[in-house]
């Protein structure tokens, strides 16, 4: 039954107005949507309306019920459907929201928090957009927050316009929700000087269960990390049918165990990438993603292992069908992602290096660190350390600049066979014991790092990779910090790494438990070989086939990850391994793609 024309001036006058189990909140103001959604008369599966207009918000609704919270933007001609060749999508701003939340730490505009319920019924908000002048500081909570344990989450036309305070866009790091993101448009562009314009989409599962149905203690994607993979299910954070333009920054990323699949989205000069179990402090890397039949549009010159070809740096993914459109000439040197894992070359304080030794928090005296998978009995004295001596000169250049990276022992004989640099998967990793003492609480400067060759019988180099984008910095300041340093008389040791924690290819494990996990003597929780797959990934015009790479010797090509893999019916039977050997793929689970379009779309 249609709301009619008296009930809606009742509404403006009086309040909320009832009809067919909708409610029309009293104005677009804040205040009056909380109202309607907190009104008793609201339950579950009402809708509330938000009138049309244009406002302004200084703070945000949280949405407590399993309801529709609807606005009356609508988008248009969204994502990519194999057949589009320019991006028409268009939204008519109708519900406008400006942003003006000056609270960094607690603002949002929607926090989408509601119990969970048996069976799930579905949250929905839909036909909202918030505008951004850049004027306000960033904020790492998201425009729209979902904190929520639901089985049925939309999102649907909205519109993400200019700047925002919030990076990202949509969050969800904290949360352990499957559903659907659709039909929405982001025209995300750089307005002030001091911050980008950030992400469109953080996914995360940080309170997913583990497999035994418990949820570890915290929000940090732990459980998430101790289950299955689950592909082709609906056990995701679907994102389809939108369109993302960027001028500068942007794009989806993945924390806290994120699981997601991307697909039939158009993307305008960005990509998808998944952050790993390192600078987001105590939180685990993504774990899970399906990324295929997008549109990667790129049409502004930007650095070749830059944007263009993303990092993705935890978990696995299965990467697939997916179309770039290289215009003006425009190239893709470094491939589609680029598979990376920033500990084998940099500390950070909850997790230390990939090295087998940090330093105790508390005590600040060196420890092993059992959490990545190394070779234990190696060396000399069968304890996992080859070498354990002290750097007998500072290496300088002819001139006295000093020279980062390297390593000069005249005391002991390196091999020259290339041992040191193996092509297995493995890695051997100095580490500069006095500097880890030296730095005490925080790590300022890169501490290891993975040996990349042997110059002579007495020196050694090592990665000098210490870029967010993976830039190789010569120069002492890298991003993080400077460069790995070894000064005469510089204790160091080298062990032998197999497997770095959460390392792309790697799935489920063991739970990992604690506030700082490097300061337990957890031992490594024997991932799944989950490898990352991709097929059938081309650019348009020339049908050249775009691959994933490689940038560390860990993540070995042909058992952590496979490339011009055409398998209609998934990856091969036998590539995975469990912890306990069995095999993840075989001939009675071929991969197949999950329901398009996502069965939320069907339920309006």
């Amino acid at each position: 039954m249609r709301i009619s024309y008296l009930s809606f001036l009742i509404s403006l006058i009086c309040g909320p107005a009832w009809a067919s189990s909708t409610w029309i909140a009293a104005s677009n103001r804040p205040q009056d949507v909380q109202a309607a959604i907190n009104n008793s008369r609201t339950v579950d599966g009402d809708t509330v309306v938000i009138p049309s207009g244009t406002v302004s918000w200084s703070y945000g609704v949280k949405i407590t019920k399993h309801i529709t919270v609807q606005g009356s933007t609508v988008c248009a001609n969204t994502g990519y459907h194999g057949v589009e060749t320019t991006n028409k999508a268009k939204a008519t701003d109708l519900t406008t929201i400006i942003d003006n939340i000056a609270d960094r730490d607690k603002g949002y505009f929607f926090e989408i928090d509601v119990p969970a319920k048996t069976p799930d019924t579905m949250v929905r908000l839909t036909g909202i957009t918030i505008v951004g002048d850049g004027n306000l500081r960033t904020n790492n909570a998201g425009a729209i927050r979902i904190a929520s344990h639901c089985k049925k989450i939309r999102i649907d036309n909205c519109h993400f316009v200019g700047q925002l305070t919030f990076n990202p866009s949509i969050s969800s790091t904290y949360a352990y929700w499957w559903g659907l993101i659709d039909h929405c448009i982001w025209d995300l562009k750089q307005i002030s000087s001091g911050f980008p314009p950030g992400e469109s989409i953080a996914v995360g599962n940080g309170q997913w269960p583990a497999s035994d149905g418990a949820t570890p203690p915290g929000p940090y994607g732990d459980g998430s990390w101790a289950d299955d993979s689950h592909w082709g299910t609906e056990q995701f954070q679907f994102i389809e049918d939108c369109t993302f333009n960027h001028t500068k920054g942007g794009g989806l990323d993945s924390y806290n165990g994120g699981r997601a699949v991307i697909r039939y989205n158009w993307f305008s000069n960005m990509g998808t990438q998944v952050h790993g179990t390192e600078t987001s402090g105590r939180a685990r890397g993504g774990r899970a993603e399906e990324v295929y039949r997008n549109m990667f549009n790129w049409h502004k010159p930007l650095p070749a292992t830059g944007l263009k070809s993303p990092q993705f740096r935890s978990g696995t993914i299965l990467f697939h069908h997916n179309k770039y459109k290289m215009d003006d000439g425009l190239s893709l040197p470094a491939g589609a992602l680029r598979l990376t894992v920033y500990r084998l070359y940099y500390p950070f304080n909850v997790w230390g290096g990939a090295c087998g030794v940090t330093m105790d928090s508390s005590t600040l005296a060196l420890k092993p660190n059992y959490l990545d998978k190394i070779v234990t009995t190696g060396g000399p004295n069968l304890n996992g350390v080859y070498y354990d001596s002290k750097a007998t000169a500072t290496p300088v250049t002819s001139s006295g600049d000093p020279i980062y990276n390297r390593l000069i022992d005249s005391s002991v004989v390196f091999p020259t066979n290339g041992s040191l640099t193996p092509t297995d998967g493995s890695a051997y990793v100095i580490v500069n014991l006095s500097q880890i003492l030296s730095q005490k609480y925080e790590s300022k400067n890169a501490t290891s790092s993975y040996i990349t060759s042997v110059l002579n019988n007495h020196t050694l180099t090592v990665s000098n990779q210490t870029g967010y984008l993976g830039n190789v910095v010569t120069s002492p300041q890298g991003v993080n910090g400077p460069n790995v340093r070894f000064f005469a008389g510089d204790h160091y040791q080298i062990r032998k790494i197999l497997v770095p924690l959460d390392q792309p290819g790697r799935g489920k494990g063991n739970v990992i438990v604690g506030s700082i996990p490097k300061d337990t003597d957890q031992p490594n929780p024997n991932q799944d070989l989950d490898p990352c797959y991709a097929w059938e990934n081309r650019i348009l015009g020339t049908n050249a086939i775009v691959d994933i790479h490689s940038e560390q010797p860990t993540i070995k090509e042909g058992r952590d990850f496979y490339n011009h893999s055409a398998r209609p019916t998934g990856p091969r039977a036998g590539d995975g391994k469990r912890g306990d050997g069995s095999a993840i793929w075989t001939v009675e689970n071929p991969y197949t793609e999950y329901a398009y379009p996502y069965p939320l779309q069907r339920s309006n």
